[in-house]
């Protein structure tokens, strides 16, 4: 029995520690540190879990204690790495936040797993009494005539005055609550077209006012985002019409 508990205390351990490990790594901007403690004291441990319940070894409890003893070594050694960490995003200088409300849309992007065959993206921001923004983002699925989803969340400006900077609340895993970066990193000067940043560069959200672009402004964008870091090749143009 003993042993029994032994491996689901280390199963279940392993399963927090990637949930915590990936929480962590979506809160923090795609921080690499963040997925490797996750990951690796998940992963040793979950192994360590089996091994006991499946009845491998003779002595199931000191198998589980190397085993935590392992994750707690390899993660301080994770969490330890340096310089694996994108340089800081570049933020436009400051936001008219009543301006920029409203409809925008997403004529190109890195997606999320969920915006992954969008068509007629469209993000709409409403400023609510309380200084929050309630977003609602919406497309149809896999083609033009396809299900239309509808998200909603709400953001929080970090730095008011210039506004520059959100956080976007949403639920990991459909019920663990997260605040994901949301970033301003490009913005027209007449307010015709927007560019959203993630930290660690996995995701963006080129948007504008109207269904087109002109030419020569998508190539202004992917310059600046290229000397941002990011690599425009991946950029995903989102069919809209």
């Amino acid at each position: 029995m003993a042993i029994k508990l032994a491996g689901a205390g280390t199963l279940l351990f392993g399963l927090v520690a990637v949930a915590v490990g990936l929480w962590r790594h979506l809160e923090t901007g795609g921080n690499p540190d963040a997925v490797w403690f996750g990951i690796v004291m998940g992963a040793v441990a979950l192994a360590g879990g089996v091994l006991i319940l499946r009845g491998r070894n003779r002595n199931g409890l000191a198998r589980a204690a190397v085993s935590l003893s392992c994750c707690l070594v390899l993660s301080g050694c994770a969490t330890g790495k340096a310089g694996a960490t994108p340089a800081p995003l570049q933020l436009v200088d400051r936001l008219d936040l009543p301006a920029f409300m409203g409809d925008w849309h997403v004529l190109g992007h890195l997606p999320t797993p969920d915006e992954e065959g969008c068509h007629n993206a469209l993000e709409q921001y409403t400023l609510r009494d309380d200084g929050q923004v309630a977003i609602t983002f919406s497309c149809n699925k896999h083609g033009f005539d396809g299900t239309r989803i509808v998200r909603r969340f709400t953001a929080t400006v970090q730095n008011p005055g210039l506004n520059t900077e959100w956080r976007v609340r949403m639920k990991f895993l459909g019920f663990i609550p997260i605040k994901l970066p949301f970033l301003v990193i490009d913005l027209a000067d007449d307010g015709s077209y927007t560019v959203i940043g993630y930290p660690s560069r996995k995701y963006l959200w080129i948007m504008a006012r109207t269904k087109t672009l002109p030419d020569d402004v998508w190539a202004g964008i992917y310059t600046s985002l290229r000397a941002q870091a990011y690599n425009t090749d991946a950029i995903v143009r989102v069919p809209t019409r």
